[in-house]
């Protein structure tokens, strides 16, 4: 609906007999006005023109019908369907005419074509109930509407894949999944690993959910056939970001959902055999491994996003992918300009492109399909059973963030080096060779079909990188490590990707409870500031690297070998700041970094 007070200037209008009233209908590009003649008695009728799909001559002949699919709440829709009376055939197909070309979005002066678009089914997928959803939910709302569609069963794994690289582009307007998200990400490395990539990048993507997870197509807020179908046959898209991959020994390829290692790639691959229960299959298989938790020994480095980075350029002549470098070991000493590392016992790593992760598990709420960043979420150190259970619970609101033993930030670059034999890593629900990955965001490399109205939610100030890194304190009491201080109003003098209770005199790269005049003890994980960060922190000597093992491909799964535990890290020793610091305990400093908030509070 156009706002208040904005005119929409009327395309066509005329009289007409609606359940046996006249009736002055008025189209618009945004409704359907239908104004009583007889005021008494009757209120004005307004039909969303976005909930309409298809219009045709009904079997009277001096008539015609608009069928459409109306919204009601939790993205469902309910079928209607409006039959209007004119005086004569010629205007019924007048009206008819006139309402293709305003629902396709096609100009008046130019002849209206149907939009042909392609559906991939992929008949194994999810609770493979693909092929009897599209026959009995689909392709009834298709059939006669003002888009064709074409449709190709997949045959065997890659089939989408090789399709959709060597098709005739000119043959399609979209290029459209029906399955899980693992059919959208084969027909997207198609797509883009064509040589006329950049002409493939411009015909929109689109998802008809029918998977278990269906992460993208909740995203999109389009959760059901119902409201997907719609959304493709308007054909209205948004730009999104690709995450460009490299891995030795493997072309680079690209995933527009998320990147997974650790505990959430366990229970996604793991649950498989489960997919007969649908989304339920993540609870059975969350629950054994909260219950069992694997550690994996590895290295995670990123690169942050600042707000004055901005939103990036959006790939003109080549496609972006990670340089071979970032393969190779970095150096916890000497980390890459502009990067962070963290070393230690990863317990789960995300890197994610979309907000959800499933349609109940609301993995990153700070997260865009568009603004020219990736969302990493991970957990490093001891995890307490008790809290891991409570983030679980909290995953499908988003308040998981808040949990002390998560780190949440946004990065444009990462890369992974696990130091285990085995596991499981996993892009867009698809298992990957378990090795050293790099991913680099690609701004706004393609398109996807999405409803009209999209809006994702800013990043609070607090999440974004200044200077330091939010890392958690997630030890149990009897480790010496930092305590997770306790969350306090913002305060001017604390930097924004730093804890609250933090006391400004502490430099931000220094865990909150370890008192700077102090070595501290071995840590369960590491982190070590690049210099090229604003307001760089006091140089620190960073820890010794742990001892690099040899990665392999995925190998049958081991707990004993997951969970062994890396060579201890080197404490690391910290400049002491101007004034010296008395030593303090846990507790003793969670104090004094409350005091100390209190008091510069703005």
């Amino acid at each position: 609906v156009a706002p208040p007070g904005a005119i929409m200037e009327s395309v066509h209008s005329g009289n007409v007999i609606f359940k046996r009233k006249q009736y002055i209908l008025k189209v618009t590009s945004e409704e359907l006005i239908l104004i009583p003649t007889e005021r008494k008695g009757t209120t004005a009728i307004f039909i969303n023109t976005y909930d309409c799909f298809r219009v045709n001559l009904s079997n009277t002949a001096k008539s015609f019908e608009v069928h459409s699919l109306v919204e009601e709440k939790d993205y469902k829709r309910s079928r209607q369907l409006f039959t209007f009376l004119c005086l004569s055939q010629e205007e019924a197909a007048q009206w008819v005419s006139v309402l293709e070309h305003v629902l396709s979005g096609t100009p008046l002066d130019q002849p209206f074509v149907k939009r042909r678009v392609i559906l991939y089914i992929n008949p194994f997928g999810g609770t493979k109930k693909a092929v009897r959803t599209f026959e009995e939910q689909v392709r009834p709302i298709f059939d006669r509407s003002i888009v064709d569609l074409e449709v190709l069963q997949t045959t065997h794994a890659g089939h989408a894949k090789e399709h959709s690289h060597k098709v005739n582009l000119d043959t399609y307007s979209a290029f459209v999944t029906m399955s899980g998200d693992g059919l959208l990400h084969e027909v997207l490395n198609g797509l883009m690993s064509r040589p006329d990539w950049k002409k493939a990048a411009e015909k929109p993507l689109g998802i008809i959910p029918c998977g278990s997870g269906n992460a993208m197509a909740m995203s999109l807020h389009v959760p059901n056939v119902q409201a997907a179908s719609l959304a493709i046959i308007k054909g209205h898209s948004v730009p999104l970001d690709l995450i460009s991959l490299r891995q030795e020994g493997v072309e680079p390829y690209f995933s527009h959902l998320l990147y997974m290692w650790g505990l959430m790639a366990d229970i996604d691959i793991e649950s498989e055999k489960y997919r007969w229960a649908g989304s339920a299959r993540f609870t059975f298989s969350g629950i054994g491994r909260i219950l069992n938790l694997r550690k994996y020994p590895g290295r995670l480095s990123y690169r942050p996003w600042f707000p004055e980075d901005g939103q990036g350029e959006a790939p003109t002549d080549t496609l972006p992918v990670p340089p071979v470098e970032w393969l190779k070991s970095p150096s916890a000493q000497e980390p890459r300009p502009g990067w962070q590392v963290v070393e230690g016992d990863f317990s789960s790593v995300l890197v994610m492109n979309a907000p959800w992760q499933s349609t109940d598990c609301f993995m990153g709420p700070y997260c865009s399909l568009h603004d020219g960043t990736m969302d990493l979420c991970y957990l490093v150190g001891e995890v307490p059973t008790t809290k891991l259970a409570g983030m679980f619970l909290d995953m499908e609101t988003g308040k998981h963030i808040e949990s002390p033993i998560v780190s949440y930030t946004k990065c444009t670059a990462f890369s992974v080096e696990p130091l285990t034999p085995a596991g499981t890593m996993d892009v867009d629900g698809e298992l990957i060779p378990y090795k050293t990955i790099a991913g680099l965001i690609v701004p706004r490399a393609t398109r996807i079909i999405a409803p009209p109205g999209i809006v994702f939610p800013p990043v609070p100030a607090e999440r974004l990188p200044r200077g330091g890194l939010r890392v958690p304190s997630s030890q149990s009491a009897p480790q010496p490590a930092a305590a997770a201080p306790a969350r306090a109003p913002s305060a001017t003098a604390v930097p924004a990707a730093v804890p609250a209770a933090v006391p400004a005199a502490v430099p931000a790269a220094v865990p909150a409870a370890v008192a700077p005049a102090v070595p501290a003890a071995t840590p369960a994980s590491t982190t070590t500031a690049a210099p090229a960060v604003p307001v760089t922190p006091p140089a620190a000597t960073a820890p010794a690297p742990a001892p690099n093992a040899a990665p392999i491909e995925t190998a049958p799964s081991a707990d004993a070998a997951l969970t062994t535990p890396t060579a201890p890290v080197a404490a690391t020793a910290v400049a002491p700041p101007p004034a010296p610091a008395a030593a303090v305990s846990h507790e003793d400093g969670a104090r004094l970094a409350d005091a100390t908030t209190e008091d510069s509070t703005a």
